[in-house]
């Protein structure tokens, strides 16, 4: 844009000033002409500050269409032949009880009917997710009447490593820095984006310490809709969504994302007049 700015000024300066410097009949009257040279001055004035500061164009690098890449359910991968056939002819068990695991079309998280284990379950393999629920704060607990509710976030051990950064205008801010190593947080159950998209920042950005819940204390646990995949693209998305947002014109950023474990956490809310409270 710039370039192109700075080009067509210089064409119409050019050009104006070639017809008013030298007698001859011209197509453009003078007043034309100068108001031909004005504009390619203003032009050529106005490319290279506006193209600085982000005006001449609308980013494309903006996070405003990531909510196409959560489903609201779960979306079965395309299976290949190959898979179809091996589908058809495997049976899939616990690999904790050996109960027998109902086959999906496609990556699920479900729950085993006997040992209550969380199992990732392909087409042909079945692994066991570790999981935590969380304990509620005591001051939470107090300050709530009614029990809270148990929503899935998968936890991700992540390790950034910012390798190049550029960011023009004014990058002042007051918001923390989310590299480095700390634990990305995203949610897997049914929730709303605009409610999610919080949540995940929030517990992102402060970590809080998980106290696991009593094991002789049963509660109810929201379904996991979100697969470990999904998640995993998801966490990354949530980094340069949170370096998008940030004051200043993004202009360059790259840098090694890297997962070294993840794990099902179920963080307690309370609900109070529709509004979610957390409860750590």
């Amino acid at each position: 844009m710039m370039i192109l700015s700075l080009a067509a000024g210089g064409i119409m300066i050019g050009s104006s000033l070639a017809m008013l410097l030298h007698a001859g009949t011209h197509p453009l009257s003078e007043l034309f002409q100068v108001i031909l040279l004005l504009l390619g001055i203003a032009m050529s004035m106005a490319a290279y500050p506006a193209f600085k500061e982000g005006r001449t164009f609308v980013s494309s690098g903006t996070m405003k269409n990531i909510t196409s890449l959560r489903p609201a359910v779960r979306v079965p991968k395309k299976l290949t032949d190959h898979e179809i056939l091996k589908r058809d002819s495997t049976i899939l068990f616990c690999p904790i009880c050996g109960e027998e695991v109902e086959q999906p079309w496609g990556e699920v998280i479900s729950v085993c009917k006997k040992c209550h284990r969380l199992l990732n379950v392909t087409s042909d393999e079945v692994k066991v997710v570790p999981y935590d629920v969380a304990r509620p704060d005591m001051l939470a607990e107090a300050a709530m009447e009614s029990e809270p509710e148990y929503i899935p976030f998968w936890k991700f051990e992540v390790e950034i490593a910012m390798t190049d950064k550029l960011r023009g205008g004014n990058t002042e801010t007051g918001l923390p820095d989310i590299s480095g190593s700390r634990s990305y947080y995203i949610c897997a159950a049914d929730i709303p984006r605009y409610l999610a998209e919080r949540w995940e920042i929030d517990l992102t950005i402060r970590n809080p310490e998980i106290v696991d819940l009593p094991l002789d204390k049963q509660v109810e646990l929201k379904s996991v809709v979100i697969n470990q995949n999904t998640a995993t693209d998801l966490s990354e998305f949530l980094f340069l969504r949170y370096e998008e947002e940030k004051p200043g014109i993004l202009q360059v950023l790259r840098y090694d994302f890297d997962v070294k474990g993840s794990r099902i956490v179920y963080v307690p809310y309370f609900v109070e007049d529709k509004t979610y409270i957390p409860g750590i």
